[in-house]
């Protein structure tokens, strides 16, 4: 054997342990030649790098479109990246066929939920789980949607399933500690530190930081929140779920500049945004009188979800429409979660020497 022949020999093999390392059975152990884009592009979602996946898996695509692998693993890396259109472009290739999988399910389920469409997004969800075993994505996504639309029953049904689930507690946990923060219940800190007992997990620990961030702004420590955001800006590109957390802090503290920057990176990088995203960025708008502007991000938002809900009303306070940011406040009083806690204690007026 020649030596490129015995090197092309031991790349392939260490390729293939590598992939069956992942979990990649179906792809390690397939008879024919695999195309190189489509290891590239499942090894860099390994990585956490979505968008270097999406360029390798569109090249296997522009050579074959009807790569249902490739599409598979587009699915996987615009949900990464809370890219909807991505999402549903490519997950419609998929139904009917073997790709038609718990994940891309999930995946549509949570945009239909970002839309509003509550009902399509729970049959998706519930789809997923009863395919899901063990894991426990899909009762995740179906318990946040739940809590997003106020439906503690479901909630609790949602956690249950959950439970059963590889890491399943952890997550839980954690969500239980998204929403006493959120609802800024007695317990929320000790909800926060019980997390420790996960901190095992990379995103669970990380969560955590992000959920301490929240709690200083919620008692005023503004220095604390600018503080803490620091550590979770290092790295990775930030997700959007971050973008709206800096957008929040930079908002807090005054810097209104700074916040409009932060709600728009991911947009600017390509990404589309999230319903939590476009209603922040509404919100920042509206603080620096940007009136017309931040009506504009409000168009087609599902004015259903709680942050559209607080965007509206934060818009119309900011105008001067007090009837109008009464009928919102009243309509963000009526959810048992987030409704625990009045809009005006939540978003305080800003002072900054940037306001008009």
């Amino acid at each position: 054997m020649s030596s490129k022949s015995w090197w092309r020999t031991s790349a392939r093999r260490a390729l293939l342990a590598a992939l069956a390392l992942l979990g990649m059975w179906d792809i390690a152990l397939a008879a024919r030649p695999i195309p190189m884009e489509l290891v590239t592009g499942l090894a860099q979602l390994g990585q956490e790098r979505p968008r270097m996946a999406i360029v390798s898996f569109r090249r296997l695509l522009k050579e074959n479109p009807d790569h249902l692998r490739a599409r598979s693993g587009l699915v996987r890396a615009y949900r990464d990246l809370g890219s909807c259109g991505g999402v549903v472009e490519h997950a419609t290739f998929l139904e009917g066929t073997r790709f038609w999988q718990p994940n891309v399910m999930t995946a549509l389920g949570e945009c239909e939920a970002d839309v509003g469409n509550w009902s399509a997004s729970a049959g998706l969800l519930r789809q997923a789980i009863e395919r899901q075993q063990p894991q426990v994505d899909a009762a995740m996504a179906l318990a946040e949607i739940c809590a997003v639309q106020g439906d503690e029953p479901c909630l609790h049904e949602a956690w249950a399933e959950a439970l059963t689930r590889d890491r399943g507690p952890a997550y839980v946990a954690l969500h239980e500690a998204e929403l006493a923060v959120l609802s800024d219940a007695p317990d929320a800190d000790a909800h926060v530190e019980a997390l420790l007992a996960y901190s095992f997990l990379p995103d669970v620990a990380r969560q955590q930081s992000v959920l301490r961030v929240r709690r200083a702004l919620a008692s005023g420590d503004v220095d604390g929140a600018l503080l803490g955001i620091e550590p979770l800006s290092t790295g990775r590109a930030p997700s959007q779920d971050l973008a709206v957390l800096r957008a929040d802090v930079f908002l807090a503290a005054g810097h209104l500049t700074a916040a409009l920057v932060a709600a728009r990176r991911p947009a600017v990088s390509g990404r589309l945004e999230t319903t939590e995203l476009a209603a922040t960025r509404a919100r920042v708008l509206a603080a620096l009188w940007q009136f017309d502007n931040a009506r504009r991000a409000l168009v087609g938002l599902p004015d259903n979800h709680p942050d559209v809900i607080a965007a509206h009303w934060y818009l119309a306070r900011e105008e001067g429409r007090e009837a109008e940011a009464a009928a919102w406040q009243a309509r963000w009083l009526a959810h048992p979660i987030v409704g625990r806690v009045e809009l005006d204690a939540r978003y305080p007026r800003v002072v900054s020497e940037e306001s008009p």
